[in-house]
């Protein structure tokens, strides 16, 4: 019976230590790949504006557990298989040296050129296929107008299917005029009344870094505006901005907010924010409200800094009150340093009312003296103001001209309060319509244009458009107003010729009565 469990227990244990062999042989045989003998397709992920290069180092073959490494001409020259095959996979500093050290030869030696398999040019973001031998290979990338540097990196081809992502990051920045502060209906282009708020949102892509980098140089988002904007300033007498990252805001030890002397304003990350949050969107959210010196319509106003369309993303750069954004930030990916900027540029645009008075004979060409209070309701009880304008127009000049200065685009009511000497006041209301342009991209281009239609009245001839000279022209003819209705002239002249006639009819009434006693 003991013999009996003793070989039983035998063979069990001989089964389990041949099942460990074989699982084990199974470690050792998947554990390293083997290397192919045909050409592979390898996918490049490029990034706008770099080019890539790739330069072969050496051969790769199997043997045993690893890979043996054959250094090939001319970088055999200063490298052997040692230095390749020794150096720690696992450390990005150690292997970032190697493919630096490796880059170096390639711009100082000449005769690399036999070792170049493949250049990309300048390529963009779609991926790119490239045929290559099995080895082992250095990917040098030169960036033009790429918005990181990247960094020099090694890769081993030995199956299909390869994936190359240089080590890099993206980075953009957009500027948007919003709705509210979580970013509602963003848009490059904006109409506003002088005296308005309107909030900008700030929106940039915080880079990622090589992972052995330790600080990052510069990271900071400035908003540039126009003498058109004052910035709202926070009890501390800074910007007023609110930082986000999605939907959490960001704590305030993490940046820094200074007042620049062009009214404007630097929000400056902290080098540990930055290297914990790269590849995050980060958001900064402001308010600036459109002041007296804000110019109207498409008048020219190009900000210091943006004066080439090259600047910016558009042309929204050249009128109306522009506000502008800069990301200044550390390109290089590798260890944090460089600089690079982007910008990015918003405008607001506002308008004026213009009237033209007229009368009859001299006057047909203008007319001064005439007061106008501008409404928002066709009922003419709520006087329309910003804080440029208190309501009310008086024309003057010899062509009988006044403007309302800083209107949104919208629906106003006119009407005459005060008819200039010697003519009747003009009781007609008039509705007019400010009506902002767009372009093909459906922002606003600071062009607009007035309708001009009479409340009450059914006849289509009445309406006027006015595009070329945007001038609300209406006519005055001459006559009596009534005390308190015309100007003081009128009214004095209507109450002398009241009194004579009054004088009159009691002389008469005396008259009459000496010649009764008479008689």
């Amino acid at each position: 019976m003991k013999n009996n469990i003793r070989k039983s227990a035998k063979r069990w244990l001989a089964l389990v230590m041949a099942t460990i062999m074989l699982f084990a042989m199974a470690l050792t045989a998947s554990a390293i790949d083997a290397v192919s003998t045909e050409k592979l397709t390898v996918t490049v992920n490029g990034t706008d504006g770099a080019t890539y290069k790739f330069y072969k180092v050496a051969d790769v073959a199997v043997s045993g557990e690893a890979y043996v490494y054959t250094v090939l001409s001319p970088f055999s020259d200063a490298y052997s298989a040692d230095d390749i095959s020794k150096v720690d996979q696992d450390s990005a500093s150690a292997l970032l040296a190697l493919a630096d050290g490796l880059a170096n030869l390639v711009t100082t030696q000449t005769d690399l050129a036999a070792s170049l398999v493949y250049n990309s040019g300048v390529n963009g973001t779609a991926a790119t296929s490239v045929s290559l031998d099995p080895g082992y290979y250095l990917m040098v990338v030169e960036n033009s107008d790429a918005t990181m540097t990247a960094a020099n990196s090694l890769f081993t081809i030995i199956t299909a299917g390869t994936t190359l992502t240089p080590k890099t990051s993206e980075v953009s920045m957009t500027k948007k005029i919003v709705d509210d502060m979580s970013g509602a209906s963003p848009r490059d282009t904006s109409t506003a009344d002088i005296g308005d708020d309107i909030i900008y949102r700030i929106q940039a892509e915080v880079p990622k870094y090589d992972s052995s980098v330790i600080s990052v140089a510069n990271y900071s988002i400035t908003d540039n505006p126009s003498n058109g904007l004052t910035i709202k300033q926070n009890s501390s007498s800074v910007a007023d901005v609110t930082v986000k990252v999605g939907t959490e805001t960001v704590a305030a030890s993490n940046y820094t907010v200074t007042n620049n002397s062009d009214g404007g304003f630097t929000v400056t990350f902290t080098s540990d924010w930055v290297l914990g949050n790269g590849g995050k969107t980060v958001d900064v959210y402001f308010t600036a409200t459109l002041n007296k010196n804000a110019v109207v319509a498409n008048t020219t106003n190009t900000l210091t800094g943006y004066e080439t369309a090259s600047d910016v993303e558009d042309e929204l750069y050249t009128t109306g009150n522009p506000n502008g954004a800069t990301l200044t930030y550390s390109n290089n990916y590798k260890d944090g340093t460089g600089s690079e900027t982007i910008k990015d540029i918003v405008t607001t645009y506002t308008f004026e009312l213009n009237i033209k008075k007229t009368g009859e004979d001299d006057d047909a060409d203008g007319l001064a003296g005439a007061v106008f209070t501008v409404y928002t309701d066709d009922a003419c009880t709520e006087t329309y103001t910003n804080t440029d304008f208190d309501g009310t127009l008086t024309t003057s000049g010899t062509y009988g001209t006044a403007t309302a200065k800083g209107l949104d685009a919208g629906i106003y009511y006119i009407k005459e309060t005060t008819a200039p000497n010697g003519y009747t006041l003009n009781e007609t209301v008039f509705k007019v319509v400010i009506t902002a342009h767009v372009d093909d991209s459906s922002n606003y281009d600071g062009k607009y244009s007035y309708t001009i239609t009479k409340v009450g009245s059914s006849d289509p001839a009445t309406e006027q458009d006015i595009e070329a000279d945007k001038l609300v022209t209406i006519a005055d003819t001459k006559g009596l107003t009534m005390p308190g209705t015309g100007g003081i002239g009128t009214t004095i002249f209507t109450f002398g010729g009241l009194a004579l006639v009054i004088l009159a009819a009691i002389m008469f009434i005396v008259y009459t009565k000496k010649q009764r006693k008479q008689a």
